[in-house]
């Protein structure tokens, strides 16, 4: 059975739409400058490169890349920088994307992960459609450089196991 990347990115897209704070979201990418200020902060999850590895009598896993791109907006004064946004909002991010109460481990395939129950809850599963889902990388933020505009890109990896 194939990877069904559109139920994985829905997923991930579900749990972070259900994040407090963002005004606006899609999954189609839009410029800052298509963004209106009463929209933000909003943020666009797009999808990225994929990356396959072959094991030895095991399915292949399948990490696919994607990328929420956030924006913001100062207060126009400067008296608060774009930065506490940004920093609460990652915070938000970040606890979303943990094991959620009565999430379990992925439940398909050959290979079983017991994230849940080994005790790693510093990533989710998405409800078991995947052994692992987090934010993995450097995330960038840009702040206040466009346009009174905070942007931070955050970089998001979905591991699964074809089968």
């Amino acid at each position: 059975m194939a990877v069904n990347r559109e139920a994985l990115f829905s997923a991930l897209y579900a749990r972070l739409q259900s994040i407090a704070g963002f005004n606006y979201s899609s999954r189609t990418f839009e410029s800052w400058d298509d963004t209106s200020p009463p929209e933000r902060p909003a943020f666009f999850l797009v999808k990225g490169a994929e990356t396959s590895v072959v094991r030895f009598r095991l399915p292949p896993q399948w990490t696919l890349e994607a990328r929420m791109v956030i924006y913001c907006s100062n207060d126009g004064t400067h008296q608060t920088p774009p930065s506490t946004q940004i920093n609460n909002l990652l915070q938000s991010i970040e606890a979303q994307l943990r094991l959620q109460q009565g999430e379990v481990a992925q439940t398909q395939g050959p290979v079983q992960y017991a994230t849940a129950v080994q005790g790693y809850t510093w990533w989710t599963t998405l409800g078991g459609l995947c052994h692992q889902c987090a934010i993995e990388g450097t995330v960038e933020v840009f702040e206040g450089v466009i346009a009174n505009t905070a942007v931070a890109i955050v970089p998001i990896v979905i591991r699964v196991d074809g089968w």
